[in-house]
C-alpha cells in the first residue's frame, strides 16, 4: 500500500498537475487484498469520477449557478456519498466528484481545467493500484489450500471438545470449550468459503496456482470437512448432562483426533498424503471397549457418532491422496 501510494504520488509530482493529491488517494482507495475488490473498485472509481465530473462541469458550465447554488449542490452531493457508502461505491464516487467541482466552483478558477485534472488524476491514481496488482498479485487461488488445512485443524479441534464433554460430563466443558471451538470453527469456514468466491473471479486457473491439490481434490475435502462439521453438530446436539455418568475413553479418543487433524491439516498444506491408520486403530480398540459395556443411550449415541467421524475422515483421506504419475516407458535402444 505504502509503496503504490508513494508511485502514484511520485507520478503526479513528475506531471506538475496543480491537485496531484488526488492520484494516491485514488490508490489508496481503490487498493484492497484480493483482485475482485481491487479490479472492480477501480473501474467504480474511474467511470464514477469521469460521470460525476462530466455532469457537474457541465451544470457549472451551462447554467451558471451563483455561490448559494453551488454550496447547495456541494451539500447535497456529499449526503448522497453518506447514504450510499455501503450500498453503491459508483454512485458514491459519483456524488464525491460532483462535491469537489461544485465546492471549487466557489473558488476563482476555470472549472474545464480542474475537471480534467480531476479525471486525469483518477485514472492515474487507478491506473497505478491495478499496476501494482498485476506486478505482484496475491491470487485468492494460491490460499485456497491453507485456508482449507485451518478449516480441518479447527473441526478437528471443535470435534474434540465435544468428545471430551461426553468423556467429563461435570467439566463444563460445553461451555468452557465446545462452545469457542464452535465459533473457531465457523470462522475458519466462512473465511475459506470467502476465499473461494474471491478466487472463482480471478483470472488465473487453479492447477497454475495450486500445486498440493487439484480443484477436483479441493472439492472433495471441502465436502469432507463440512461432513465432518455436521456429524460433531449432531454429537454436539446430544450432550449429556453435568450429572450424566462419563462415556469411557471418549475424551481420549479426543485428544487422537484433534492430534490428527492437526497432522492432517499440514499435510494438506503441504500437498501430501493424509493418514488416519493410527486414528482408524484407536477408534477401533475404543469402539470393541465401547461394544463390551451395557446398551445405553449415551454409547449408542457416542458410538455412531464417532463412526460417522471417522467416515468423514476417511472420505477426506481418498480426496486429497496422491495419484502415482505413470512409469515412464525406457527408450528402446538403437537396433533392437
Amino acid at each position: 500500500m505504502a509503496l503504490v501510494v508513494t508511485s502514484a504520488y511520485l507520478a503526479s509530482r513528475l506531471l506538475r498537475i496543480e491537485h496531484g493529491y488526488w492520484a494516491p488517494m485514488t490508490s489508496a482507495m481503490v487498493m484492497r487484498p484480493d483482485f475482485a475488490q481491487t479490479f472492480s473498485r477501480g473501474v467504480a472509481r474511474v467511470a464514477g469520477t469521469a460521470a460525476g465530473v462530466l455532469v457537474s462541469t457541465a451544470v457549472v458550465q451551462l447554467f451558471d449557478p451563483g455561490d448559494w447554488v453551488l454550496a447547495v449542490l456541494a451539500v447535497s452531493c456529499m449526503g448522497l456519498a453518506y447514504l450510499t457508502m455501503r450500498t453503491g461505491y459508483a454512485v458514491m464516487t459519483v456524488a464525491i466528484s460532483s462535491y469537489v467541482v461544485f465546492l471549487l466552483g466557489l473558488q476563482p478558477g476555470d472549472p474545464v481545467r480542474l475537471a480534467v485534472d480531476r479525471v486525469s488524476m483518477t485514472l492515474l491514481g487507478g491506473f497505478v493500484a491495478l499496476a501494482a496488482y498485476a506486478l505482484f498479485p496475491t491470487w485468492q487461488t494460491a490460499r485456497l489450500p491453507e485456508r482449507l488445512a485451518e478449516w480441518l485443524a479447527s473441526a478437528g479441534r471443535y470435534a474434540a471438545a465435544v468428545f471430551g464433554a461426553y468423556g467429563d460430563p461435570a467439566g463444563g466443558h460445553a461451555e468452557k470449550d465446545v462452545r469457542p471451538a464452535l465459533l473457531d470453527v465457523r470462522e475458519a469456514r466462512s473465511e475459506m468459503l470467502a476465499a473461494l468466491d474471491r478466487a472463482e473471479v480471478e483470472p488465473v486457473r487453479h492447477d497454475e496456482q495450486v500445486r498440493e491439490l487439484t480443484r477436483k481434490q479441493f472439492d472433495k475435502a471441502r465436502s469432507a470437512v463440512g461432513m465432518l462439521d455436521r456429524c460433531t453438530v449432531l454429537l454436539e446436539a446430544h450432550l449429556p448432562p453435568e450429572d450424566a455418568p462419563p462415556v469411557p475413553g471418549a475424551a481420549a479418543f479426543g485428544e487422537e483426533l484433534r492430534d490428527a487433524t492437526a497432522l492432517a491439516a499440514a499435510a494438506v498444506l503441504l500437498g501430501q498424503d493424509v493418514d488416519f491408520a493410527l486414528l482408524r486403530d484407536a477408534h477401533r480398540t475404543w469402539d470393541h471397549q465401547l461394544a463390551a459395556l451395557p446398551r445405553d443411550d449415551r454409547i449408542d449415541v457416542t458410538r455412531a457418532g464417532a463412526r460417522l467421524v471417522m467416515q468423514a475422515l476417511t472420505e477426506l483421506e481418498r480426496a486429497v491422496r496422491t495419484r502415482p504419475q505413470p512409469a515412464r516407458p525406457e527408450p528402446v535402444p538403437l537396433g533392437v
